[in-house]
């Protein structure tokens, strides 16, 4: 387990080893979009039902707390590579991984540059938002995809006496971010805390 330090107490407390959630924020369209952007073809089963659960709880989360509806889905956008939640979720198998198309449709006057009196409406929206995808990590688990990333088993060597693949030789990454360079870190400091 990777383990980092709470400003706030000084305490250390030991982490799961993986990013739970991934959240692109953008403005504007009013819309959530799991991965895939690059294609029209959808996750694989278990995670494309996973990702549909999911913005259907935030959907349902943000129309409670605004009353705005939020389309969600792939491919509601055309073919777009190179998004962040693709490689959250291509990379790392980030299952809980998304773009917020923030509120305002498409050709709204206003999309980029919302009116001071409408920000804090969109704050409590996201903010539900986000309760929401809390509450659908802890009911539905928050546990990397088993088909798709650096967590599944046949990359893990998890068949050290530590149980543990995380740092025991397999390694995590690609010479950058969490596990960093050839090997992996064996469970270093992280400087923000996951979701």
């Amino acid at each position: 387990a990777r383990s980092w330090v709470d400003t706030t107490t000084g305490g250390v407390h030991v982490g799961p080893g993986y990013v739970a959630a991934f959240v692109d924020y953008h403005s504007y369209a009013q819309m959530l979009l799991p991965p895939w952007a690059f294609t029209d073809a959808l996750p694989a089963a278990p995670d494309e039902a996973y990702q549909t659960g999911l913005t259907d709880a935030l959907v349902a989360g943000m129309k409670a707390a605004s009353g705005r509806i939020f389309d969600a889905g792939p491919n509601l956008f055309p073919p777009d590579p190179g998004t962040a939640p693709d490689w959250a979720y291509g990379e790392l198998g980030v299952r809980a991984s998304l773009t917020v198309e923030l509120e305002g449709e498409y050709y709204d006057q206003h999309g980029f540059c919302l009116p001071a009196g409408e920000i804090r409406s969109v704050g409590r929206e996201q903010s539900a938002g986000l309760l929401a995808l809390m509450a659908y990590l802890r009911s539905q688990g928050d546990q990397p995809s088993g088909l798709i990333g650096t967590h599944r088993p046949e990359v893990l060597n998890t068949s050290t006496p530590s149980g543990g693949g995380e740092g025991s030789g397999g390694g995590e990454g690609s010479g950058s971010g969490e596990g960093g360079g050839e090997g992996g870190d064996g469970g270093g400091n992280q400087s923000t805390t996951p979701v």
